[in-house]
């Protein structure tokens, strides 16, 4: 594999390489469409660290936010879900 497709690679794994980011993925992969509020309540995370990470992981293409009213709906992306099987397969292998 040529060194550039490596370091491509590094860039897409660092924009989940946090165990905040981590944990968001796999909860919307559980419960699609939550709002900030929502993920910040159901792992526990200030509603600025919550919106910080989201916004990475929209950024990084992770996670896509949908407008609704007032309100902005999270749900993974492609790569969002390739990124949760990747992170679910990696914890296969520490047990």
């Amino acid at each position: 594999m040529p060194q550039s497709e490596n370091k491509q690679l590094e860039a897409i794994i660092r924009g989940f390489a946090n165990h905040h980011r981590i944990a968001l993925l796999r909860l919307l992969a559980d419960r699609p469409d939550l709002t900030l509020d929502q993920c910040a309540k159901a792992l526990d995370l200030n509603v600025k660290t919550a919106s910080g990470h989201l916004r990475e992981l929209s950024i990084n293409g992770y996670v896509d936010k949908q407008a609704d009213g007032r309100s902005v709906h999270h749900s993974l992306t492609q790569r969002g879900r390739a990124a949760v099987g990747f992170i679910e397969a990696m914890g296969e292998d520490t047990t």
